[in-house]
């Protein structure tokens, strides 16, 4: 079943060039499962990039894990397929659920590039806060976290359809959901 096609615009500092961005999820209730296709339209370049994403999320019994998800991706333009496995626990601070603090981490394991065998990590901490009709019809989500193995930290505001990410020294995207 299909969730039907998300689109956005795209723009950031760096390429200072507009991305047209679509995605579609099929997802297979019985399994768990989801197919991600993920596509862009650089403008500036004129280049297309696409990415196909398989993957499976669950959210186990225990403790110490709130969710967890395995995958592979293959990106079409450098033909790259990577596999990957991630973790994620939440702890509730308050306001019912409206305040948390996400530990993340994931690790990813790239074949048939110049990168095989290579196993990246990744380890995050993010407060998250969201906030429900800051005005009528808008509702607000701040999340400010630190990457702990680039020793980096970044923020992220999202205001219904509107998106700005920040690593809150030099490089930014802002993007709008169709």
């Amino acid at each position: 079943m299909s969730n039907g096609l998300e689109t956005s615009f795209r723009f950031n500092n760096q390429d200072n060039g507009l991305v047209i961005h679509a995605k579609e999820n099929f997802v297979n209730n019985n399994w768990g499962a989801l197919l991600l296709v993920d596509g862009a339209l650089d403008t500036k370049e004129g280049t297309i990039r696409a990415k196909i994403t398989g993957k499976k999320k669950f959210f186990p019994d225990r403790p110490f894990l709130t969710s967890g998800e395995v995958g592979a991706t293959l990106e079409t333009d450098t033909k790259q397929v990577t596999y990957y496995a991630a973790g994620k626990k939440t702890f509730d601070l308050w306001n019912g659920g409206l305040t948390s603090l996400d530990l993340k981490a994931s690790a990813f394991y790239h074949v048939n590039t110049e990168k095989e065998g290579l196993i990246k990590k990744k380890a995050k901490v993010e407060l998250c806060q969201k906030i429900f009709n800051f005005t009528e019809e808008q509702d607000l989500k701040l999340k400010l976290g630190y990457d702990l193995l680039e020793k980096t930290p970044y923020a992220s505001l999202r205001e219904n359809r509107w998106i700005l990410h920040s690593n809150l020294k030099d490089k930014w995207t802002v993007e709008y959901e169709l």
